[in-house]
């Protein structure tokens, strides 16, 4: 039993290299799953973010939008941020600059082997599950 599940976890580390896995979810049915955790103020499927995201430029604790790019395993594949500039920083008597976190629900990809097609040419199937990101939504000037 232990040999079996090793060969599927080196079967699974290699779908990563080798890429016999594609892609197969649509983008709708990506969207679906995620349900109401799909956030466009923070994710997006192309790059482009409609809503204005606002967020202090030149306070106390001046900040910067990102956008994160995400693995290709990764649904939605942008991510927007604030970035604190002065992270750590000191911005009145006994407090910092600290970053405000937020907690945003995106789809993770992974390659199963699928047993059943033979073994002169595998098949596999994606399986998405969810998990948590945690991205910047602000900074603030904190108590360290």
């Amino acid at each position: 039993m232990i040999s079996f599940v090793l060969t599927l976890l080196l079967v699974e580390s290699a779908l990563a290299v080798d890429g016999n896995c594609k892609r197969e979810k649509q983008e709708n049915e990506l969207l679906a799953k995620l349900g109401e955790g799909y956030i466009s103020y923070y994710m997006s499927t192309d790059g482009t973010f409609p809503e204005a995201l606002t967020y202090n430029k030149n306070g106390l604790c001046p900040s910067t939008i990102k956008i994160r790019n995400m693995s290709r395993d990764v649904f939605p594949p942008y991510l927007r941020e604030i970035v604190c500039e002065d992270e750590g920083k000191d911005c009145l008597a006994n407090k910092a600059c600290k970053k405000v976190r937020a907690f945003v629900k995106v789809l993770r990809r992974s390659c199963r082997p699928n047993f059943l097609s033979g073994l002169g040419n595998p098949t596999y199937y994606e399986n998405w599950t969810v998990e948590t990101q945690e991205l910047g939504a602000g900074c603030e000037c904190a108590i360290y």
